[in-house]
């Protein structure tokens, strides 16, 4: 059994028998969404080389009913906690990912936010109210200057939650988190509803390449998000 197929049967892509015929092992992939069967091979040898034994579900999927009377949208079937949980981990994942994803396609961004260490990223969101159905969650995103580090690359703030809220000055552009002031170099506000989607990493993903693509070559790319 060579070294493919071990890794092959601990990631649980094929199934191991105790009879098995001596020759070589064979699996398949199968996909109701016509994914590329390169992606997918690329994605079990990056599961190979990182030793990567089992693969868990990283974002929580919507569990309540949706109400077809007040819109049936893509954000309701969430408990406040699942939403939380989901938006967090996926704001996180996707700036931590971002540098991967240039790197392993050969680009190069000189002036990125996004690969910028002296840089801080911070979210601000607000989760869907069941008062107001048909308005979905919001999301701010601050580019801060961030020198000295003393914020993470990354931060997720909730709003209107028990956290010390942020403090938004958009007449001095400053921005106070936790009681230090910064000089904000952005700020934008979104529908959150692309976070709900079936590839919501992806989605924010293809949203930094798409800001530090039109930023570097001088011309606007858009994507617009699968949502289902």
């Amino acid at each position: 059994m060579g070294q493919y197929t071990r890794s092959l049967l601990k990631t649980g892509a094929i199934l191991s028998t105790q009879h098995a015929m001596p020759g070589p092992k064979l699996f398949s992939l199968t996909s109701s969404t016509n994914f590329p069967i390169k992606a997918a091979f690329d994605a079990l040898r990056y599961l190979m080389a990182k030793k990567v034994e089992g693969i868990n579900r990283q974002f929580r999927m919507s569990k309540l009913p949706l109400s077809v009377a007040k819109g049936h949208w893509i954000w309701e079937g969430y408990t406040s906690e699942s939403e939380i949980s989901r938006v967090t981990n996926v704001l996180n994942n996707s700036v931590e990912e971002y540098p991967e994803f240039i790197n392993g396609n050969h680009l190069h961004f000189p002036n990125s936010p996004y690969l910028d260490s002296h840089i801080a990223i911070v979210f601000e969101y607000e989760p869907y109210n069941s008062k107001t159905p048909n308005q979905p969650p919001t999301l701010i995103e601050y580019r801060v200057n961030n020198p000295k580090h003393i914020l993470p690359k990354v931060s997720v703030y909730i709003k209107n939650s028990t956290v010390l809220p942020l403090a938004w000055d958009y007449k001095s552009f400053k921005l106070k988190v936790n009681d230090n002031e910064y000089t904000c170099a952005y700020e934008s506000q979104a529908d959150g509803s692309f976070l709900f989607g079936i590839i919501p990493v992806m989605n924010m993903i293809y949203q930094m390449f798409c800001h530090d693509f039109s930023s570097h070559y001088g011309f606007h790319l858009h994507y617009n998000e699968p949502y289902f």
